[in-house]
C-alpha cells in the first residue's frame, strides 16, 4: 500500500468567489463549493484532520474581497491509499453511464452505425465494435480513419449527424432497459443522488431515460458538449460532482468500459464495472467488479 506524507493544504475561500479549487497540496486535488459547510464537508472529502479558518482581506483586481477566509487543513497524519480508505468515505451521489449499464443498447448503436456504414459501402468488423464500446462516436470515427477503415476524404461531422439521426430512430427505453434496473433506481433514488453520464448524443440519452420511466430520479445527465470532453477525459464526471454539488471523492461511477473506468478514475472518484460488455480483466482499473448489475450487489461495494 502506498502512502504519501500528509501536508496542509491552503483554500482560498470567499462569497464573491464562485468557485475555487483547492491547491495541489502533493497528494489530493478537491473541488469545492460555497455553502455553511464548507470546512466541515472539505474536511470530510480529505480524510479527516483538523480544520481552521482565518479570516483576511484579499484583493481580486481592483476589488477588495473583504469578506475572504483561508480555511487550512491539517491531514490525520498519513493518507493512505487503497481502494478501503475510499469506501470508508460516505458516498453521497451514484453516477451512471448508461450505454451497456442501465440499458442494453450497445447493439441499438451497432444497428444505427451499420445503417450509416451500409449507404459509405464500408463494412465493419467485430472486432471494431468491441473496440468502440464506450468511446465517443467522434473518436470511434477518428480511430477508424486513422487505421484506414474509412475513406481519407470521409466526412466525419456529415457521418456524425446520419448516426444520431439514425440511433434516435431507434431509441426506446422501455425496450432496452435491463431487468430490473427500474425497481433499483427506484429504490437507490432513496439514498443517493442519481446522475447519468454518457458518451453517446444527449438528445439519444434523454430519450432512453424518459421512455424507460427513469428520468425523474435522475438530478443530471451529463454527455459531451463545447468544453466538456468525452470519456476518457473526466470532464464529464467533474461536471456531474458540480451539477450534484458533492465532492468527487463522495460520487460512486458504474461503469462497462475501459474507457468510462479510466474516466471516472481521473476524476477523483471510486468506480464499479458491470460486466455486460466486457471483461473483468478489461475493466481491471475499477475499485469492485459486479458481473451484473444489482441492487444487493451495489449496496454491497457502496457499504
Amino acid at each position: 500500500m502506498l502512502r504519501a506524507a500528509a501536508q496542509p493544504c491552503v483554500v482560498q475561500h470567499s462569497a464573491y468567489l464562485p468557485r475555487r479549487d483547492i491547491p495541489d497540496s502533493g497528494h489530493l486535488k478537491k473541488t469545492v463549493a460555497n455553502g455553511g459547510e464548507f470546512s466541515e464537508c472539505l474536511r470530510r472529502s480529505l480524510g479527516g484532520g483538523d480544520v481552521r479558518t482565518e479570516r483576511k482581506q484579499l484583493r481580486g483586481g481592483n476589488h477588495l474581497l473583504h469578506s475572504s477566509s483561508v480555511v487550512v487543513v491539517e491531514p490525520a497524519g498519513i493518507i493512505p491509499y487503497n481502494r478501503r480508505s475510499v469506501k470508508r468515505r460516505r458516498i453521497e451521489a451514484v453516477i451512471f453511464d448508461v450505454d451497456g449499464v442501465l440499458f442494453d443498447s450497445e447493439p441499438l448503436h451497432v444497428r444505427a452505425w451499420e445503417e450509416v456504414f451500409s449507404r459509405l459501402g464500408v463494412v465493419l468488423w467485430e472486432s471494431d465494435y468491441v473496440a468502440g464500446v464506450g468511446v465517443a462516436d467522434a473518436d470511434f470515427l477518428a480511430g477508424l480513419k486513422e487505421n484506414g477503415r474509412l475513406p481519407a476524404d470521409a466526412d466525419i461531422p456529415a457521418i456524425l449527424r446520419e448516426k444520431e439521426e439514425a440511433l434516435g430512430s431507434l431509441a426506446d427505453g422501455a425496450s432496452a432497459i435491463f431487468p430490473g434496473v427500474q425497481e433499483m433506481i427506484r429504490d437507490l433514488a432513496c439514498e443517493y443522488q442519481l446522475c447519468a453520464a454518457s458518451n453517446s448524443a444527449a438528445t439519444f440519452v434523454r430519450k432512453m431515460m424518459e421512455t424507460a420511466g427513469l428520468s425523474a430520479h435522475f438530478a443530471a445527465i451529463v454527455c459531451p458538449t463545447d468544453g466538456i470532453r468525452p470519456k476518457p477525459a473526466p470532464d464529464i464526471y467533474l461536471r456531474a460532482s458540480e451539477l450534484l454539488g458533492v465532492f468527487p471523492s463522495a460520487c460512486a461511477v458504474v461503469e462497462d468500459s475501459a474507457v468510462g473506468v479510466k474516466a471516472a478514475k481521473a476524476a477523483g472518484m471510486y468506480c464499479i464495472g458491470v460486466g455486460t460488455s466486457l471483461s473483468r480483466e478489461l475493466l481491471c482499473e475499477a475499485g469492485a467488479f459486479l458481473e451484473r448489475l444489482t441492487l444487493a450487489g451495489l449496496r454491497d461495494v457502496l457499504s
